[in-house]
């Protein structure tokens, strides 16, 4: 835990609430101050990016407005990734702080903002929603939405639930998944989408016939409850211990119990959402490639996940996509490279890089509809070449 207090500013500054992602605090100058990121310790042979993620408690004793600017270090992630724009959180609301309130340098980034007398809010560069919002949002939702029920597929080892919204049951099943880094959260994208999915449109309640549709929109919550960026609460990281889950090896208990889901429902689709409030970067896509099989005449089978791929690359004008073979190292032990392998899933990671939570809604909606129609001009053209 890390306190600050400011005894001519009034500022006071903490990382004692759930969430939190700071581990010190310091004075600059006059209503400056500076941040340092929390430091995970974690194996760096798994391919995830360090420390990324910041948030932290702002409280004024002052009996007047002033002026304060917040100087975040960067940590062993990138300066890239703290840019703005950032998020305050007051009475429970996350709102956009603008990016011209935002500077970045080489080695951090300051945001300067007015706070108000008596004022207290959260400021991060995402806006982290505890376990416990995610859990009640879930709820809300399935009760909203007749097309959806919440379903508990297991518990951490902190005992917080892992859970899925999830359609009606269908033949083929489409997973929506969160990524297991929670610097990154999707929880109120990948929500929005069940609401899409109930929206009474022809296309949806087509959709909702044919498929079963799983939005996991939080998969590490120890790891989020306590301000992590990528690992659980015991400093694994989950995410890169699929293959081994598999094989019934020691594994996160995260990663035995997602494994065990996902292998339950050995998806047609699995989508995994990176969410990122950034605007200097195109939109990432990350696909697996899986050889096809060719029939007895060494015919070869059509390439579903090669139609999928044009489908989705036709979303954007700006791009940084790349198709990996499943069974490259790279994807030895990732759940989406695991699925591929195994069921022949297929499966790719969409990184969403928004400006606002909005816009992040409306292009996960995107994402999901490229990725439908996809599926379906695979089928259509696999029974036409039957």
């Amino acid at each position: 835990m890390a306190q600050f207090h400011d005894a001519e500013s009034g500022i006071n500054l903490d990382n004692e609430f759930e969430c939190a992602s700071a581990r010190a605090f310091s004075k600059i100058g006059p209503g400056h101050y500076q941040v340092e990121l929390l430091i995970e310790n974690y194996d760096p042979q798994y391919p995830v990016v360090w420390e990324y993620m910041f948030c932290f408690r702002v409280r004024s004793q002052s009996d007047h407005t002033q002026e304060v600017t917040f100087r975040v270090m960067k940590g062993r992630g990138g300066i890239s990734y703290l840019d703005g724009p950032h998020f305050a959180k007051r009475n429970g609301n996350w709102e956009l702080v603008p990016r011209s309130q935002t500077q970045m340098e080489k080695d951090y980034v300051e945001v300067t903002l007015d706070v108000a007398a008596g004022d207290e809010f959260l400021l991060g560069n995402h806006p982290f929603p505890t376990p416990g919002e995610v859990e009640t949002a879930m709820h809300a939702t399935a009760a909203a939405l007749d097309d959806f029920s919440v379903h508990e597929y297991g518990r951490t080892p902190e005992g917080r639930p892992l859970l899925a919204l999830e359609s009606t049951p269908r033949d083929k099943v489409v997973i929506v998944f969160d990524t297991m880094q929670p610097a990154e959260p999707g929880d109120v994208p990948i929500l929005f989408l069940a609401h899409w999915l109930s929206s009474r449109s022809a296309e949806a309640e087509k959709l909702l016939e044919e498929y079963q549709f799983c939005l996991l929109p939080l998969t590490n919550p120890d790891g989020a409850a306590h301000g992590h960026s990528v690992t659980n609460a015991a400093g694994e990281v989950p995410r890169c211990h699929f293959e081994d889950a598999k094989l019934g090896k020691p594994v996160p208990a995260e990663a035995a119990v997602i494994w065990q889901y996902h292998a339950e429902k050995k998806p047609t689709m699995f989508i995994e959402f990176h969410i990122h409030y950034l605007v200097h970067a195109a939109h990432k896509l990350v696909g697996v490639h899986v050889n096809e099989p060719s029939d007895e005449r060494g015919v070869v089978a059509l390439p579903a996940a090669t139609v999928l791929w044009g489908e989705l690359l036709k979303l954007n004008s700006h791009w940084r996509a790349r198709l990996i073979e499943a069974e490259s190292e790279t994807f030895r032990n990732a759940l989406d490279g695991t699925l591929a392998r195994d069921f022949g899933t297929l499966a790719y990671v969409y990184q969403i890089y928004a400006p606002t939570v909005e816009a992040a809604c409306a292009h996960a909606v995107d994402v999901v509809r490229a990725t439908m129609q996809g599926l379906t001009a695979a089928s259509a053209l696999s029974l036409r070449n039957a």
